[in-house]
């Protein structure tokens, strides 16, 4: 019975010792260490088992990329209307005239709103590709963008130029999520305003 014991003891060790190494292997990682493990080498039982991990890793760097892009891409949406703030709020502390003053306020109380309606769209962004899915609603277009492009609107008015609706926007409904062609149409219009030179006319 004691040699019997040992060699069962000498089985079960030599059989875990693959697991035991792909144990240490992955102790020995660092968090941010998501590159697969290689197969080669490793035991056939446990390479489904290596398998699995290397499918669970390249989900998490999946996971990880899409949320840099997500922060790079909401600090770029929010560096526009942060700087309009602070333009009218250095407007409003330098004025001399209380009905200058009063008119940046005013703007600034406007900025604040397309600022929080942006960081609500964002969110809604965050959670539809979080999802996967998204909610198409019967939309107006022209109602939808008339006061999204009010800002762009008055940037392309500072450059002598002006930013025109097509007529045909105001009575164009069709079923869209309103947060994701808010901020597409945002990014295509600020762009064409951004890169047109002055007295330009940008029409949508």
């Amino acid at each position: 019975l004691p040699i019997l014991a040992g060699f069962l003891w000498l089985g079960v060790g030599r059989g875990l010792s693959p697991v035991k190494t792909l144990a240490d292997g992955l102790a020995s990682r660092s968090a941010d260490d998501l590159e697969p493990i290689h197969p080669d080498g490793t035991a056939s039982e446990i390479r489904p088992l290596v398998t699995a991990l290397n499918g669970l890793f390249a989900r998490v760097d999946d996971a990880r990329e899409h949320e840099r892009q997500f922060l790079s891409y909401a600090a770029h949406e929010l560096r526009t209307p942060l700087a309009g703030l602070k333009t009218q709020a250095e407007i409003a502390t330098r004025a001399t005239d209380e009905t200058m003053r009063g008119a940046a306020l005013a703007r600034i109380g406007e900025a604040v709103d397309r600022s929080s309606r942006l960081v609500r769209q964002l969110l809604a962004l965050g959670e539809a590709e979080a999802t996967g899915t998204t909610t198409l609603v019967p939309t107006d277009i022209g109602r939808l963008l008339e006061p999204l492009l009010k800002d762009q609107a008055e940037r392309l008015a500072a450059k002598e130029g002006v930013l025109e609706l097509g007529e045909g926007l105001a009575c164009f409904a069709m079923p869209v999520h309103p947060a994701l062609l808010s901020l597409a149409m945002r990014n295509l219009v600020e762009n064409a305003v951004a890169h047109s030179p002055s007295g330009a006319t940008v029409r949508v």
